[in-house]
């Protein structure tokens, strides 16, 4: 018997763990876990000990301090090697240790799942996909065994899996059922497990139930256990609301709260209901201000009730992926229809609700000029984001299988994941993602050619900061799309601002990719590259440059597109003065920005809280019209007040404060990801007040972005 059993109970630490090298943020409670004290506090009460981890150097720290019987990590993509490192250090300071893995990084297949745990000679067992009872079956089997895990390990154990390296096999216990009443795990909330995440500036999370009905090729929500789900209480979730709502207002730490469900609205009643608790909360309490989730796939009517509830705190998502019919067939995905799209899109524009069309680049039996050609019909169908994800291959999911990849040609290389690195127990760890590069049906260079228009999409017309730009060139029949292609043609023409940053991004767009994951991490474990990684140089490139634009010369990139509107427009042979209305949008969105590339780590940053400027067009009612007039129908002078509001002030301050970081950019991009985008503009009115513009004395604290 090891010294740990001889404790008067048994101590369990889980650990959802995260990079919190550079940064803190965004990242989520660790409900994964929350969910598993909860359930376990519940059958075995104090005979264990259980404590929640999040940060890697506090779990380490309580390790050496207080050793615990069990180590269980949650194994993630973006946490993986972080494990895998962690695990190496305890157990070389503590080999008693009994460590676990549980989570949806791995393959399950005989061969596959082999591979994996051969190579693990630090984790001891494996926990497959049911978190609660899972653990619970592996407990029961360590009791059982009085805590020695090499008698354990001649044991058969449900849901688990381990690695014999005596026999070279894997042995795997039968899996038992999903838990399809879901009342039986108390709420980690209402019971206070997780009460202490309140203090840091965690996102609250929740599920309102389980599982997910499709079996989409590319992911691995979907297995199949799971795609009969399972709901939690409605009272519980419903308490679950107003206690996270009541700390939060208390701590003030965020004002974003995320429903973790596969297809929020898929029960349509249940979750309108759900919505509009959260409109009660947020008018009531200013929480939560934004409100992140998974929408149900084809839902339409049930969706447009639960959009129009929640209004601005939320952006409702259609997961396209595609608008190819070979590549939905082999995907296995069932999209909603283009009409059902269409008219949704049409009651999203007609009542002010924010929508995103979501499209993934690479898939199976996709060409360039399909996924061009979706591209622009989503921009004539006026999506109102169109966010192109490039495909990943995840384990666990069928399309990273070997005979998927052959089957479409799938050739992928590696990247590197957006702040998912760090030094921890001594050892560096690096996350990366496995991307497809090529396939049979689209060339790494065609992939390459929608690197630069994915970034130019979300910049222009996701984040509208040329949204108006865009639906004017529209008007005379050019399709936003051909105008965003112009623009990446024509770089000899820009402004040397510009051409260097098109160029530097050109160059880290090929620059972050790796034939395999051991030149990843040998390259990012050199000296000079890491301490790039730590003043926050590498990230989402679509982030960094939308950023590094308003920062850096924004006013060169307003000149070079307009000279590009100007050349397009000029060819249709127009009779108005289109020049003029060119520049007078551009002026105005301009005027929209908040600027950003005055704060100074090291001064108090003053804001301009209010400003003014005159205009040719009245631009603002074209934009609230939603742009289906001509612009030239609003022609005539008139005088726009652009200023902050008290509540827009303060969700700036929370959100810079919540993401700080001693790198502008990487504050920036970061916060971006989460908040309010409407919170990076100015609300404006129109005014017959002379031109001014009014410093107030407001100030950003980044005294706090010290790390």
């Amino acid at each position: 018997m090891n010294n740990q059993s001889k404790k008067e109970n048994t101590v369990i630490y889980f650990a959802d763990l995260v990079h919190n090298y550079v940064g803190k943020g965004p990242f989520m409670f660790p409900i994964n876990i929350g969910y598993i004290k909860a359930y376990l506090n519940k059958i075995y009460g104090d005979k264990l000990t259980v404590k929640l981890f999040k940060y890697p150097d506090k779990l380490l720290e309580e390790i050496e301090k207080n050793p615990p019987d069990i180590l269980g990590l949650s194994n993630y993509a973006w946490n993986e090697n972080l494990n895998i490192n962690l695990l190496k250090y305890v157990k070389s300071k503590h080999p008693e240790i009994m460590t676990v893995m549980g989570g949806p990084n791995i393959h399950i297949r005989p061969d596959l799942i082999k591979d994996y745990l051969q190579k693990q000679n630090n984790l001891d067992f494996y926990v497959i996909h049911k978190g609660e009872p899972g653990f619970v079956n592996l407990l029961e089997k360590y009791f059982e065994c009085n805590k020695d895990i090499n008698l354990m390990k001649k044991s058969v154990i449900k849901d688990t899996a381990y690695y014999d390296k005596e026999k070279d096999e894997v042995i795997r216990g039968e899996e038992t059922p999903v838990i399809k009443d879901l009342s039986v795990i108390p709420s980690p909330y209402l019971t206070g497990v997780m009460d202490e995440f309140f203090e840091d500036n965690l996102i609250p999370n929740l599920e309102t139930n389980r599982g997910c009905p499709y079996p989409c090729t590319f992911c691995v929500w979907g297995d199949l256990d799971y795609q009969k789900m399972a709901m939690f209480p409605f009272d519980r979730i419903k308490e679950e609301f107003y206690y996270i709502a009541k700390k939060v207002e208390e701590t003030k730490n965020t004002n974003i709260l995320c429903i973790s469900d596969s297809n929020f609205g898929i029960f349509s009643e249940r979750d309108y209901e759900f919505s509009k608790i959260m409109r009660e909360l947020s008018d009531k309490h200013s929480y939560p201000r934004k409100v992140t989730t998974f929408w149900a796939k084809n839902k339409s009517d049930g969706i447009k009730k639960i959009a129009t509830m929640l209004g601005e705190l939320a952006s409702v998502d259609a997961s396209l992926q595609s608008m190819n019919l070979e590549t939905l067939k082999e995907i296995r995905r069932d999209n909603i229809s283009q009409d059902a799209y269409k008219e949704l899109l049409t009651f999203f524009h007609d009542n002010g609700i924010d929508s995103d069309a979501e499209m993934v680049l690479g898939m199976p039996f996709e060409t360039k000029e399909s996924h061009l050609n979706a591209l622009r019909e989503l921009m004539d169908m006026d999506a109102g984001q169109i966010i192109v994800y490039h495909c990943r291959l995840l384990n666990g999911a069928e399309m990273s299988l070997p005979e998927y990849r052959e089957r479409n040609g799938i050739k992928t290389k590696f990247r590197l994941i957006d702040t998912c690195f760090g030094t921890y127990g001594g050892y560096k760890s690096f996350e990366y993602e496995e991307m497809v590069k090529s396939t049979k049906h689209m060339s790494e260079e065609e992939l390459f050619f929608f690197r630069k228009l994915q970034w130019l999409v979300q910049f222009t017309w996701n984040y509208k900061y040329y949204r108006g730009l865009l639906k004017y060139i529209q008007s005379y029949d050019i399709n936003p799309m051909d105008f965003l292609i112009a623009v990446m043609e024509n770089i000899e023409n820009a402004p040397k601002e510009v051409q260097k940053l098109l160029k530097e991004f050109d160059n880290d767009s090929r620059g972050e990719w790796f034939d395999t994951k051991e030149e990843l991490i040998e390259h990012y474990s050199k000296e000079e590259e890491f301490e790039k990684l730590k003043n926050g140089g590498f990230g989402k490139l679509n982030f960094q440059y939308t950023f590094k634009t308003i920062t850096d010369c924004p006013n060169e990139f307003d000149i070079y597109l307009g000279k590009i509107a100007k050349e397009l427009i000029s060819k249709k042979s127009p009779s108005l003065d289109y020049e003029t209305a060119v520049d007078n949008i551009i002026k105005f969105e301009s005027m929209l920005r908040v600027n950003f590339s005055g704060l100074d780590i090291e001064k108090e940053f003053k804001i301009e809280i209010e400003k003014h400027n005159e205009f040719d067009f009245d631009v603002l009612k074209w934009k609230r019209d939603s742009y289906h007039k001509n612009l030239h129908e609003y022609a005539g002078k008139i005088n726009y007040k652009f200023y902050l509001p008290n509540d827009q002030v303060e969700a700036l301050n929370s959100n810079i404060n919540q993401f700080k970081n001693v790198n502008l950019n990487f504050t920036l991009r970061k916060m971006s990801e989460y908040m309010r985008i409407s919170d990076l503009f100015y609300q404006v009115e129109s005014s017959e007040e002379k031109y001014e513009t009014k410093m107030e004395d407001h100030v950003f604290h980044t005294s706090t972005f010290a790390q």
